[in-house]
C-alpha cells in the first residue's frame, strides 16, 4: 500500500475505536532479494539480468534495478513511528511451527492456536525452474500459467531441486546496491536484521544448458499439439 492509503486506512481504523498494534516480519537483504525476485518471476516479469545462458552478457548495470524493502519500512516508520514491531523473519522460520504458528502465537497471542490446519500455499520454485520461467517471460510475459505451471514442474523434476539464488557473477553486478540496502537497514532496525550467511547459484554448465533448451523445446512442442 502507498503511505496515502496506509495512513487513511489507520486513520479509518482509530476512528472507529480499534487498537493499531502493528508489526512486520522482515527478511534479510540477500533472502528478501531472492525471494522477490522469484515471486516476480512467477508473476510473469522479466529481469534481462537473471541468466539462463552462461554466455549471455549481463545487462548494464545502470537498468539493473532490485528489490528491497527499506522503502517499504520508511513509509512504515512515517505512518506508524515507534509503534511498529518489527521481527527479523528468520525468527518466525525457526519457531517450531513455521512463521504462521509464530504469527497466531506469538504475535496474535492466541491460546488455541491447535484449531487451525495450516497450509503451504505458496511454495517455493527450484533454481532450474525460476530461470526457465524468467527465459520465457521475456517474449511471454502473459503465458497461460496453468499450463506454464505444468510444463516448468515436468522439466524442473527431471533437473536438480536446489532453491533459487543469484550466481556469483549475478551479485557482483549488485553488490554496490547491495551493501547500500544493508547499511541502511542496520541502522534503521540493528545488526540482528542484516545477519546472514550468502551462499550463490553455480552457473549452468553449456551441456546442462543445452539439456534445459532441449527439454524445453520437446515440451513445447507436446504442449502445442496437445488437443
Amino acid at each position: 500500500m502507498s503511505e496515502k492509503s496506509l495512513s487513511r486506512l489507520k486513520s479509518k481504523l482509530e476512528q472507529h475505536g480499534f487498537l493499531i498494534e502493528p508489526f512486520a516480519l522482515v527478511r534479510s537483504p540477500y533472502a528478501y532479494i531472492t525471494s522477490a525476485l522469484q515471486q516476480t518471476i512467477k508473476n510473469g516479469k522479466y529481469h534481462p539480468w537473471i541468466r539462463l545462458i552462461p554466455a549471455q552478457s549481463s545487462a548494464s548495470h545502470e537498468f539493473v534495478k532490485i528489490p528491497k524493502s527499506t522503502k517499504s519500512i520508511r513509509v512504515l516508520n512515517r505512518v506508524f513511528g515507534k509503534k511498529i514491531n518489527y521481527i527479523p523473519f528468520k525468527k518466525a522460520t525457526n519457531y517450531p511451527g513455521g512463521p504462521v504458528l509464530f504469527l497466531l502465537q506469538e504475535v496474535l497471542r492466541l491460546q488455541d492456536s491447535d484449531q487451525y490446519k495450516l497450509i503451504n500455499a505458496n511454495e517455493s520454485k527450484s533454481n532450474v525452474s525460476t530461470r526457465l520461467q524468467n527465459f520465457l517471460n521475456q517474449q511471454h510475459t502473459h503465458a497461460d500459467q496453468r499450463k506454464l505451471k505444468n510444463l516448468l514442474t515436468t522439466i524442473s523434476g527431471q533437473s536438480e531441486q536446489a532453491k533459487f539464488l543469484l550466481t556469483k557473477q549475478e551479485f557482483d553486478g549488485i553488490k554496490d546496491d547491495f551493501k547500500q540496502i544493508k547499511r541502511e537497514m542496520k541502522q534503521k532496525l540493528g545488526k540482528q536484521f542484516v545477519e546472514e550467511t550468502i551462499t550463490f547459484s553455480s552457473e549452468f554448465s553449456a551441456a546442462e544448458t543445452n539439456q534445459l533448451l532441449s527439454q524445453l523445446s520437446q515440451k513445447l512442442y507436446e504442449f502445442a499439439i496437445e488437443k
